[in-house]
């Protein structure tokens, strides 16, 4: 990756030392987040919704709409070029999971969904309603390293009631348990020893 016009290389807004050190932020920020979560956040990211929180607001904010993980590999010591290479890890191109459900719930729009063989620019067409109802938007189309994390959404999700049969959690014995203290038939509890008798000493071996 750097900033020459071949065919296999992206154009980065950054002069060669600023460039370099940018993304060797992103690798130790990336590796860092591997290391503590195991999930890898970067992300290649196609396109951009801009957007207002109202249609009295000035102030634009910029929204990611399709993203694939990907790896950053860093150039050797030694290497010439000093050229860092994106690897892309077989995962899937998604939508923004975070975008879909915030524009569902604040704005009432459903954002499109993503059709496996289409290209970004086939899912960037499919913005049309969204962009009709609301005009002062636009889809911006760039390309841009993030570092995106999706596993608090999910999680989210998962806990959404309409996803679960009626009243599931409110009679889930371990959570009346947990939460209300209410008593449940089975046992909970394990059993317990006393470690202090002779016949469990001899047993086991001396407590430190």
């Amino acid at each position: 990756m750097n900033g020459h016009g071949q065919k296999d290389n992206l154009r980065a807004l950054f002069y060669p030392d600023d460039l370099e050190a940018t993304l060797r932020k992103i690798v130790t920020t990336t590796k860092t987040a591997t290391e503590e979560s195991g999930i890898n956040l970067l992300h290649l990211v196609f396109g951009f919704l801009e957007w207002r929180e109202s249609d009295d607001s000035s102030k634009v904010r910029y929204a990611p709409l399709l993203a694939v993980p990907v790896e950053l590999i860093t150039p050797r010591s030694k290497d010439s070029k000093r050229s860092f290479r994106l690897k892309y890890n077989s995962e899937d191109l998604t939508t923004n999971l975070s975008l879909v459900e915030m524009m569902r719930k604040d704005f009432g729009l459903a954002i499109p969904e993503l059709d496996e063989r289409d290209t970004p620019e086939q899912y960037f067409q499919r913005f049309e309603e969204v962009l009709r109802r609301k005009p002062d938007w636009k889809i911006c189309r760039h390309i841009s390293l993030a570092l995106l994390s999706f596993a608090k959404l999910l999680m989210y999700r998962d806990l959404d009631p309409e996803k679960w049969p009626e009243n599931a959690l409110l009679h889930h014995e371990r959570l009346l348990e947990l939460l209300a203290g209410a008593a449940v038939n089975e046992q909970s509890n394990a059993i317990e020893f006393d470690i202090d008798e002779e016949e469990l000493q001899r047993g086991i071996p001396p407590l430190i």
